[in-house]
């Protein structure tokens, strides 16, 4: 499932997204009408989208504690170089996109979440066990309500009124 997931895109996570649930409904005899959050409740299963945010995450957790191959480090991983701010010691460079493909990519996603997970929990950077760190991302509300899209100052228009500043 790891590896498969990061191959998907988002507008093809809800075509499986309606098989997971699909094959919930076969599995637990559940009826046809029933609503695929209450079909995923009563399974007690969680959303593709939740296992895939976990793969990227515990991938770039093992890279950060350098449990990958270097070579694979080196493509996802790139950790930001701070000499004034201990703040912001764990958080990584996220890469430039000119591309869907890039924007796509798990080396802009996992930056991306890496940031945002570990700038409300600094304790998910620790290296802890993967079972431990898979239930402190389920309560985490932020992790469960992440969305990866995102607008960047090198892709934005300046002349909004409303842009915010991350």
């Amino acid at each position: 499932m790891f590896f498969i997931s990061h191959v998907i895109r988002d507008r093809d996570n809800q075509s499986l997204e309606r098989l997971h649930c699909r094959a919930a409904r076969l599995i637990f005899n559940l009826p046809k009408d029933m609503t695929s959050a209450d079909v995923l409740q009563r399974a007690q299963w969680q959303t593709l989208s939740i296992y895939y945010k976990s793969a990227i995450f515990i991938c770039f957790h093992k890279a950060h504690h350098d449990r990958l191959p270097d070579t694979l480090i080196d493509l996802i991983l790139k950790k930001r170089a701070t000499n004034y701010s201990t703040r912001t010691c764990a958080s990584l460079t996220v890469p430039r996109f000119n591309t869907h493909y890039m924007k796509d990519s798990v080396a802009f996603r996992g930056s991306v979440l890496w940031n945002a997970v570990t700038n409300s929990c600094s304790t998910l950077t620790r290296n802890i066990s993967y079972r431990d760190l898979r239930l402190k991302l389920k309560s985490l509300v932020n992790f469960n309500e992440f969305s990866f899209k995102i607008t960047f100052v090198s892709t934005c228009n300046f002349r909004k009124d409303d842009f915010v500043y991350n």
